[in-house]
C-alpha cells in the first residue's frame, strides 16, 4: 500500500463537505480515476473522471441506494478537476481478485465465509433498491481493513455498468466476459439474476483460491458458458455439499433456476450460525 506522502500533491478540492489533496491517477484504469487523501480524516478516496451525462446516470443509480451499505462502496460527491467532472468515491487498496491470488490457498474458511456473506448482504442491497450491478467480479470487491485480520469489511464497488431495474437493456453485452451471465452472452432478455451468476463465479474463486477458467482466453471462456453450458471444476477437497449446491444453482443456465439475492442471504446464515 502506498504512503499517504506519496499521493498528495500540490492542490486540493472540495467535494461536497470535505477537502481533499488530490494525487495521481491509477495505472491501467479503465476511465481516467485519480487517487486523493481527505484533509481531514486521512482517508483514501479516488476520483473517476466522467462525461457530465454518464454523471448523472451513475447519481441517478446511487440516489437509489441511499442511504448507502456497509457492504457497498460510498460516494462523497461530485466535482470538477480541470473541468471534468468527477465523482468522488471511498478508495482502498486490496480486492479480492489481488488478495486471492497474493495470499496462501491456508486463508481460513471461517473468513472465506465471512466475505461469503459480506459479498451476498452488498448485493442483496443492491437488488431490494431495484438496482442491478451487471460487472459482479472478484476485481470489484474491495477490503476496508486487512482481510488477513480479524476486522475488514468487503465493499462492492465501480456502479460504472448499474442500472435500475427498469433500465435493463438486452441486445449487446455488458460486464466482464471470464464473469459474464449467459444470458447476455447470447443477447437474451436478462434481469438481476445476471448477478447471481457472477457471483457464483466469485464464491467458487473464493473456495478454489484461483481465478476461474484460469489459462483461456476471456473470449474462448464467453464461447464456452454461452454455447456448451461450461462451469469451473470444483476441487472436492475445498467443498462442503451445502456451499458447493448454492454455487452450482447460483450459476444455473437458466436464470429461473438461480436464488435471488435474498434468498442467499438466508442460506449463508445458516451455514454460519
Amino acid at each position: 500500500a502506498q504512503s499517504t506522502e506519496s499521493l498528495v500533491q500540490r492542490y486540493e478540492i472540495n467535494v461536497g463537505y470535505m477537502q481533499v489533496f488530490v494525487g495521481k491517477k491509477i495505472d491501467g484504469a479503465v476511465r481516467d480515476v485519480i487517487v486523493g487523501v481527505a484533509k481531514k480524516t486521512g482517508q483514501k478516496v479516488c476520483l473517476k473522471s466522467f462525461s457530465r451525462g454518464k454523471v448523472q446516470l451513475e447519481l441517478a443509480v446511487l440516489s437509489k441506494l441511499v442511504p448507502g451499505h456497509p457492504n457497498l462502496i460510498s460516494c462523497f460527491g461530485t466535482t470538477s478537476i480541470h473541468g471534468s467532472q468527477c465523482l468522488c468515491y471511498e478508495f482502498f487498496d486490496t480486492n479480492l481478485r489481488t488478495f486471492v491470488a497474493n495470499s496462501p490457498v491456508t486463508y481460513p474458511v471461517t473468513k472465506r465465509l465471512a466475505i461469503m456473506k459480506q459479498a451476498i448482504a452488498g448485493i442483496n442491497f443492491m437488488h431490494s433498491h431495484q438496482v442491478v450491478h451487471r460487472d459482479i467480479k472478484s476485481a470489484n470487491l474491495f477490503f476496508s481493513g486487512d482481510p488477513r485480520g480479524d476486522v475488514f469489511c468487503a465493499k462492492w464497488a465501480d456502479l460504472g455498468l448499474a442500472c435500475g431495474f427498469e433500465s435493463v437493456e438486452c441486445g449487446y453485452e455488458v460486464g466482464t466476459y471470464r464473469w459474464m451471465a449467459p444470458e447476455i452472452i447470447r443477447h437474451h432478455q436478462y434481469d438481476e439474476k445476471c448477478d447471481i451468476y457472477s457471483l457464483g463465479l466469485v464464491l467458487w474463486e473464493l473456495f478454489e483460491w484461483a481465478l476461474p477458467f484460469a489459462g483461456i482466453e476471456a473470449l474462448n471462456v464467453a464461447w464456452a458458458v454461452a454455447k456448451d453450458k461450461s462451469r469451473p471444476n470444483f476441487n472436492p477437497a475445498l467443498w462442503t455439499p451445502t456451499v458447493q449446491a448454492l454455487v452450482n444453482r447460483s450459476w444455473s443456465d437458466n436464470p429461473e433456476l438461480r436464488p435471488n439475492a435474498s434468498e442467499l442471504c438466508e442460506l449463508i446464515g445458516s451455514m454460519i450460525s
